[in-house]
């Protein structure tokens, strides 16, 4: 009995427990969010309309590109940066940042404001544009303010702030969504509007606290370095955007917004995983940065391995359980977008272990090869959702995000494998 509470005292001290107990905390708003929806979902279906949830998820396409530019992946700059440096570096990194990060995004919003407005007409989308445009743009806005403040919990290993902070977030939002939907009958634009207060009010409460944190210099050698560092991961998420929203983009010009509301609320439902397989990865890819960074092999294998094994059981079994789940959350109006969800839950599985795997790719500053990995994937998206859409209509949109994360992970295996060949270094791609 002595040696089995030893035992146990012995784990609550390895790596391994404090990397379970931070995921706990890390995706435990996630799980909250979830829990909350399994009450919500129901009222949102019977006061939101098959095309209400697509203008939704149209924006939410929308934004998941623009945000590339809004962030340019400067977040993972701080994070690489993170752990070679000391603390008063790391302050005066954060404070560069951020202050570049708004006075680029205040230019990028006039650019993207006007820009969509010529692409809506241009392309006569059948999507409305005000105020939806508007409300993205804000809610990208701040979202950056919100990335560097959880990312700094994140590297800094204080999960129950993230917790608690993350949960305010949640919680927020979701009560401003049911008062602008459900009380006022707002539809998809009150549903962007309870997005874009919360969001408002998270950045708000993170300034402040940050600003008790940077040491508010501005650093204009260690700006050029993350530009540097950052511009091929951009450049590599610009080709990686039509992999992961193009389907919403081309499923739009079928003209039929009610079945392409369906489509995205199986989209949403699956996304569901996606929110707490991304918090998972958010908890450890610190540890995968570290990891790879020190060349510890065994470390990095086990936590990608064990991650990847848990949330794959996770996915088998909404799978078994996704009509049920959906006849629920939609109070039966929309249990037949299970069909998409199941497809989609896979992709999205796929999109987790294509994280882990880009992840040790540019933490090993290979990042010509994760660019070309997503030009190739970007590329192909192009002519797989176009043959699987014409051929396949929405179906055909699901399937292709499997095979094009399938082509993903096995494109990431293949180059890290090969790293250090000579006939990479011999076409430069490293």
């Amino acid at each position: 009995m002595i040696s089995y509470i030893n035992s146990i005292k012995g784990f609550s001290q390895t790596n391994l427990y404090f990397q379970l107990k931070n995921s706990a905390l890390y995706f435990g708003a996630s799980v909250l969010q979830l829990l909350i929806s399994l009450y919500t979902s129901p009222i949102f279906a019977k006061n939101l309309s098959s095309t209400d949830f697509a203008i939704i998820g149209y924006y939410l396409t929308i934004q998941s590109f623009i945000t590339i530019f809004f962030t340019f992946s400067l977040q993972s700059y701080y994070i690489n940066y993170f752990f070679k440096h000391k603390e008063p570096q790391r302050k005066i990194l954060l404070s560069t940042l951020i202050l570049y990060s708004t006075l680029a995004n205040i230019l990028l919003s006039f650019l993207v404001y006007f820009g969509l407005n010529f692409y809506f007409q241009n392309t006569k989308v059948a999507i409305p544009t005000y105020p939806y445009q508007l409300l993205l743009i804000g809610i990208m806005f701040l979202n950056v303010y919100a990335t560097f403040f959880e990312i700094n919990f994140r590297v800094n290993k204080k999960a129950l702030n993230y917790f608690f902070f993350k949960t305010f977030l949640v919680l927020s939002n979701v009560i401003l969504a049911l008062i602008f939907v459900v009380h006022y009958k707002l539809g998809a634009e009150g549903r962007m509007l309870a997005t874009f207060f919360s969001q408002f009010i998270y950045a708000f409460i993170a300034l402040i606290i940050l600003s008790k944190i940077v040491s508010f210099k501005f650093d204009r050698t260690e700006l050029k370095n993350a530009l540097k560092f950052s511009f091929p991961l951009v450049l590599s998420s610009v080709f990686y955007f039509p992999i992961i929203s193009l389907d919403n983009i081309y499923l739009e010009k079928l003209n039929n917004l009610p079945l392409l509301g369906i489509y995205n609320i199986g989209l949403n439902t699956a996304n569901y995983l996606f929110v707490l397989f991304f918090a998972i990865y958010q908890a450890i890819e610190p540890d995968i940065a570290k990891f790879t960074i020190e060349k510890n092999k065994k470390a990095l294998y086990k936590t990608v391995g064990l991650f990847s094994f848990v949330l794959f059981l996770v996915t088998i079994l909404f799978i078994i359980f996704s009509k049920t789940i959906l006849n629920y959350l939609t109070a039966g109006i929309y249990t037949e977008a299970y069909k998409f969800a199941n497809l989609l839950s896979i992709s999205f599985f796929l999109v987790i272990l294509f994280s882990f795997l880009s992840s040790i790719i540019m933490h090993l500053q290979k990042t010509k090869i994760l660019f070309l990995i997503n030009i190739i994937g970007g590329i192909s998206s192009l002519f797989v959702y176009k043959y699987f859409i014409s051929n396949y209509t929405f179906n055909g949109a699901a399937y292709s995000r499997i095979i094009l994360f399938s082509l993903m992970v096995l494109l990431c295996l293949f180059f890290i494998s090969q790293r250090n060949k000579k006939w990479l270094k011999t076409l430069r791609i490293i």
